[in-house]
């Protein structure tokens, strides 16, 4: 049993500290801002108006699913002694894990819009809210599940090495590679 910390807003104090990690760090944060333009670059060289809806949507699930994963895997283990010094204080685990979760998820979800908007014209869909909705609810449980592995990993190299062995049951039981009624 660790005694309750008695900090108000607990949530927005982690959430305004990853901010400030993130920002701080600007190669990281350029390098996440242009993996997006790259991808949606290379996505927007490949559909046209004559493509297949459900494979453009495929994609850009598929990297969404790749930005929330990737950005979250290595949340929990690369700073695992501070998180548990901070348990011990009696910091609400809830709290740091749902502003991982936010603050992941939201930036993922930034990423996957800008990939969506380098290509929505050639295919023809432009932004609704129940897109925005879709992208926001397959982003938010993709970011969990890498916050989720992040505590199993024992270093950041081995968290990053959990990245393929969730992405490609994703692909290849989607019916991405072999149709569903094969």
């Amino acid at each position: 049993f660790f005694p309750q910390l008695l900090r108000k807003n607990m949530f927005f104090y982690f959430f305004s500290l990853l901010w400030k990690q993130w920002i701080r760090d600007r190669g990281k944060a350029c390098s996440l801002l242009l993996q997006p333009l790259i991808i949606g670059f290379l996505l927007s060289q490949i559909f046209s108006s004559t493509s297949s809806l459900w494979v453009a949507a495929f994609a850009l699930v598929l990297c969404a699913n790749w930005f929330a994963l990737s950005l979250s895997v290595r949340e929990i283990v690369q700073e695992k002694a501070l998180l548990l010094d901070e348990f011990r204080k009696g910091t609400s685990p809830l709290s740091v894990i749902s502003a991982k979760l936010i603050f992941t998820a939201s930036f993922a979800m930034l990423e996957t819009f800008i990939t969506y908007a380098l290509f929505a014209e050639n295919i023809g869909v432009y932004p609704t809210p129940e897109l925005l909705i879709s992208l926001w609810m397959t982003v938010v449980p993709a970011s969990a599940a890498g916050l989720l592995l992040s505590t199993f990993a024992r270093n950041p190299g081995q968290a990053n090495a959990f990245l393929p062995l969730i992405i490609l049951p994703q692909i290849a039981l989607s019916g991405a590679l072999v149709p569903k009624d094969q």
